[in-house]
């Protein structure tokens, strides 16, 4: 576990709580029953996205030289980083709790005819790290909006399993024109939206500085213009949108089809990444 000074504790557990405060409060809560559920419609909205953003956040790491050697990605999902890390490192090791979306990353690694990325089922913050030999076992560990290292735990075992660089990804700004009028439409019962949070950046650049660390940020902005036709619109946003629009007795899918032009719907999208990298082996030296 990251420790921090005493006279630094109480504020340490002020910037926890942003980033826990962040993740599915309230009631029961099965992490890995709902990635599950929504690992086939989360691939398919992935493969739909026509942003630059992961192939600029992919140069920038080669160009750092963390990518040369083994690679651990916390959370990975379906692949979507580590299918391109893949091409330039010696292996790739992808954990994430749900069963299904480690199956769809290993069916989009085979696709891309890629054999050096293994799948792992996980749960990341409560991992013994030990008990599966990874203490100090990669050269970068890398995490991208991953609610599995949102909290302490889930940070400390990133800094435990690397003998080199950690980095991690967070959205700072997502604009999204479709999105907008969905969460109007839904008014207070509206989802947070975990791509749009500067806080969470700040509250990792905390903690991390805070233990002694010396994070890096870069930020990346892209803009992307998608046309959709209503199946392809509806695999995009019945995550976020989905269950909430049932909740209120709204059909999801008939309200794109209001929001179509010949045939198509137009969503503008914004964003800016925040990349926070830090180095564990100067820390340890």
């Amino acid at each position: 576990m990251l420790k921090f000074h005493e006279q630094v504790a109480g504020e340490a557990q002020y910037y926890e709580k942003i980033l826990i405060g962040r993740r599915r409060q309230g009631g029961f809560y099965n992490a890995e029953a709902e990635w599950d559920r929504r690992a086939e419609q989360y691939d398919a909205s992935q493969k739909c996205k026509n942003s630059q953003i992961t192939g600029m956040v992919t140069a920038f790491l080669k160009n750092k030289g963390l990518l040369s050697g083994s690679v651990l990605d916390v959370g990975g999902g379906t692949g979507h980083y580590a299918i391109p890390f893949a091409h330039f490192a010696k292996e790739v090791v992808i954990t994430d709790i749900s069963t299904k979306m480690m199956e769809r990353a290993e069916k989009n690694a085979e696709s891309k005819g890629l054999n050096s990325i293994q799948c792992k089922k996980l749960d990341w913050e409560n991992a013994d790290l030990d008990a599966l030999g990874w203490k100090k076992k990669f050269d970068f560990v890398f995490s991208s909006m991953s609610p599995a290292i949102r909290n302490l735990s889930g940070l400390s075992n990133m800094v435990e399993a690397s003998r080199g660089w950690c980095c991690i990804n967070q959205f700072i700004v997502r604009k999204d024109t479709i999105s907008q009028k969905l969460s109007d439409i839904l008014e207070n019962n509206r989802p947070q939206d975990p791509h749009n949070d500067r806080n969470l950046a700040l509250a990792f650049f905390h903690l991390l500085w805070m233990c002694g660390f010396e994070p890096e940020i870069s930020y990346f902005r892209d803009e992307e213009s998608l046309s959709l036709t209503i199946d392809q619109a509806f695999i995009r946003y019945a995550g976020r949108y989905g269950v909430r629009m049932q909740e209120r007795n709204l059909d999801l899918r008939e309200i794109l089809a209001g929001l179509t032009k010949d045939g198509k719907i137009t969503a503008h999208n914004q964003s800016t990444l925040a990349v926070i990298c830090w180095n564990v082996s100067r820390w340890e030296e």
